[in-house]
């Protein structure tokens, strides 16, 4: 072959390396355009459609929230707002601040020091309080035993430290020995006592929230973290010391002290109603299972009066935590989408397939960003679409109407989401449907659904058998004996108002014994029987049933 053919076949040779590169390039970047553009389409029209039915939407239980944006609470009078006591303003600054700098906890800040006696003073929740369901006493002693409440006592007695490390368990042993030697009133007294610093601090909070009707505490969005739950949590801590007090002040025989702490605290729970929050819903079912434990100490031990009864019953009726909960599980949904407007790709964080070994590999020549950057954003708006649908079949659970809870819809939506395969997304290959992160966030999402519904139903129940045992004790006041069935109850508690279960619809069941009474729901269970079988195949199954049992 001569030079000049030789090199009309290399410029040949080129010229198509040249034009086959070009025209993938150009398929690439139509691939690209196109799969974002669709992918990105899609999720708009589902936005529009979820727009035009919140624009329809009956009642805020019926709407869809996409957007962190649509559970700001509405403005108030801020005349009258609660969340402006400095407590707040403060701790939700430097919560914010110190969430952002990645520090050590905002509650040891300098700032916060004129609260830190009131909020640091243990964890309630964690002790052995009343339990309704088990007919336990509140045992003073055992809480006063934990670590965490060692300086409620004489400096002679305990170590000068709030926690007793191991190596000081004969001191342990010797602050034991001084407990058995109290009464359950001398305990009382010093629980007061040493709750006497912070008095006028607490005080200081209860008479803010008295005077406020209106509450929005200041919420804060940071790129970064979303949602800053420091009122919350603070809450939750003036609780703990609420709670100490009610059971000091039943301990020593002054009920009308105690039901102050009580109804402040029920009060101070339901502020945080006016937010539609996940976190800030369970801090408020936090607040209440201490609350009933207290309510369960004064009517075991005969403390409360007609009037303070009557008080707690009403409140108690007030409370339906059906909407607050639909609410609450939507925020899900919210704090999701709200990550995927920051990065569409968030998802993608460890493995953009399922390939695991390959982009092990890869990850090892640090190309892992690499493989995650040539996903097309257009499949992570079809996955994030998925998943919003994926949310609705969730919401079919929630029997707004009736305030009930259909359990049984479970077992029509588990195909979704039962087997092992991935279902088919439309738009994405199936390989890229087995995203670890996708099918981790779903099943947590689902497991996260029913546990909302599971707790959330144990608390109502609490709340209604409190106030039906208030209605019981007012009865026996009245008659010197407990009624033969709640319908006994006449204007104490009519049979129209007694209230029923979110699954079943009925009233609790009643039973006179020897010694007093039990309320009860056979929980997830009927008979002996399954009643909700799809709840245990999410849920770890219950090791009792929810009662409520007073003996005396």
């Amino acid at each position: 072959m001569s030079e000049k053919n030789r090199m009309k076949t290399w410029k040949k040779l080129c010229l198509f390396l040249v034009s086959v590169i070009c025209l993938l390039g150009i398929s690439i970047t139509v691939f690209y355009k196109v799969t974002n553009y669709t992918g990105r389409k899609a999720w708009e029209r589902y936005v529009q459609e979820c727009e035009e039915l919140n624009r329809t939407a009956a009642s805020d239980t019926e709407r869809r929230y996409l957007w962190l944006k649509d559970l700001i609470p509405p403005p108030v009078d801020e005349s009258k707002n609660f969340g402006n006591h400095p407590l707040y303003k403060t701790a939700c600054r430097l919560a914010g601040e110190y969430l952002i700098a990645e520090k050590v906890d905002w509650l040891l800040d300098e700032e916060m020091k004129p609260w830190s006696g009131l909020l640091l003073l243990g964890d309630l929740h964690t002790l052995s309080m009343a339990n309704p369901g088990k007919t336990n006493r509140a045992n003073l002693k055992k809480m006063a035993d934990m670590k965490g409440i060692s300086n409620f006592f004489p400096q002679e007695i305990l170590t000068n430290k709030i926690w007793i490390e191991d190596q000081k368990k004969p001191r342990r042993e010797e602050i034991r020995n001084y407990l058995d030697t109290l009464s359950n009133e001398e305990l009382g007294h010093l629980i007061l006592k040493r709750l006497e610093p912070d008095l006028a601090v607490y005080r200081d909070i209860q008479d803010a929230l008295a005077k406020s009707s209106l509450c929005r505490y200041p919420l804060q969005y940071e790129e970064s973290h979303g949602i800053i739950y420091a009122d919350a949590r603070i809450n939750r801590l003036i609780a703990y010391y609420a709670c100490w007090r009610a059971y000091a002040n039943l301990a020593i025989g002054d009920s009308e002290e105690a039901a102050r702490d009580v109804l402040f605290c029920m009060d101070l729970g339901d502020t945080l109603s006016g937010t539609r929050q996940a976190l800030r819903f369970f801090e408020q079912k936090r607040i209440y299972e201490m609350l009933v434990g207290v309510i369960w100490e004064g009517i075991h031990t005969d403390s409360w009066t007609a009037d303070e009864l009557k008080r707690f019953q009403d409140h108690l009726a007030t409370k339906n935590y059906y909407d607050d909960l639909k609410l609450a599980w939507s925020t899900d949904r919210a704090e999701l989408n709200f990550r995927f407007s920051k990065d569409p790709r968030y998802l993608l964080e460890e493995y953009p397939l399922s390939i695991k070994d390959i982009l092990e590999c890869l990850k090892y020549f640090y190309f892992d960003d690499l493989a995650r950057r040539c996903i097309p954003t257009g499949w992570c708006y079809r996955i994030q679409l998925e998943w919003n649908r994926i949310m609705d079949l969730e919401s079919l659970l929630f029997d707004t109407e009736n305030k009930r809870f259909d359990i049984d819809a479970l077992s029509r939506i588990e195909s979704k989401f039962g087997g092992t395969s991935p279902w088919k997304i439309d738009g994405i290959p199936q390989i890229f449907s087995r995203n670890e992160h996708f099918w981790y966030f779903t099943y947590l999402y689902q497991s996260s659904c029913v546990w909302f519904i599971q707790r959330g139903c144990e608390k109502q129940f609490y709340v209604n058998t409190a106030r039906i045992a208030c209605a019981l004790e007012r009865f026996r006041l009245e008659n010197g004996k407990y009624p033969d069935s709640l319908d006994d109850l006449g204007e104490l508690l009519p049979k129209e108002d007694i209230p029923c279960d979110w699954i079943d619809g009925k009233a609790p069941q009643y039973h006179l014994t020897d010694k007093g009474y039990k309320l009860w729901n056979s929980k997830w269970t009927i008979g002996g029987e399954e009643r909700n079988y799809y709840i245990h195949r999410w849920t770890e199954k219950p090791e009792y049933d929810w009662v409520w049992e007073i003996t005396r």
